[in-house]
């Protein structure tokens, strides 16, 4: 089942008036329990930002957003995603985005996963040149990440969340309460070159 598909180009009037708006759209997961996880997608003008809140004390708390450029970079500092799906199967509800900035294209995906509860993202670019960057960037809200073991610990929340690298081609970086997910490798054999990169949110 579809929950929602909007378009920065070619949506009717009701859909551009939930952009306008800011309404949110959800990945989320797991508060049976008592704790979980989501990411919600918000839209911005011209793209979709996205938050990422924990479930804690009975109430969700952004923890992190997405750092967003605008239409003025070929080269921004998250995907420029313009169009979003969410899909719900028997696994749970999945995100699924494209979008573009300059001739490249990027997609993704955001799934809800159990067994540890957690946010996977599967980004892809396909580019037309050397990119200057390519990287997910978040802010901090309150709390200084910190790596261990290659691992992205955000410890000064209530229920501690964890990035991961979920493949060998995906490196992480903090820089004060920001950091960066990114392909390890971006020097293309082509004029034209795929790059992705995968990791996980999780309690």
């Amino acid at each position: 089942m579809v929950e929602t598909v909007r378009r920065s180009e070619s949506a009717d009037a009701s859909q551009d008036s939930q952009n306008a708006s800011g309404e949110l759209s959800y990945v989320s997961a797991g508060v049976e329990t008592g704790v979980g996880i989501r990411a919600g997608f918000r839209w911005l003008g011209d793209r979709y930002g996205h938050s990422v809140d924990a479930f804690v004390d009975g109430q969700w708390r952004t923890v992190m957003l997405s750092v967003e450029g605008d239409d003025r970079s070929n080269w921004p500092p998250s995907p420029p995603f313009q169009q979003l799906l969410i899909e719900h199967r028997a696994t749970g509800p999945v995100g699924l985005l494209v979008g573009m900035a300059g001739k490249s294209h990027w997609s993704g995906s955001v799934e809800f996963l159990t067994d540890p509860v957690r946010l996977a993202f599967d980004i892809a670019c396909l580019a037309r040149q050397q990119p200057a960057r390519l990287e997910s960037s978040y802010e901090l809200q309150q709390a200084i990440p910190q790596i261990r073991n290659g691992q992205v610990i955000i410890p000064d929340t209530s229920v501690p969340l964890t990035i991961s690298a979920d493949s060998p081609e995906t490196s992480c970086t903090i820089a004060g309460s920001a950091f960066r997910i990114s392909p390890a490798c971006t020097t293309p054999a082509a004029a034209t070159a795929s790059y992705r990169w995968k990791y996980c949110i999780s309690t």
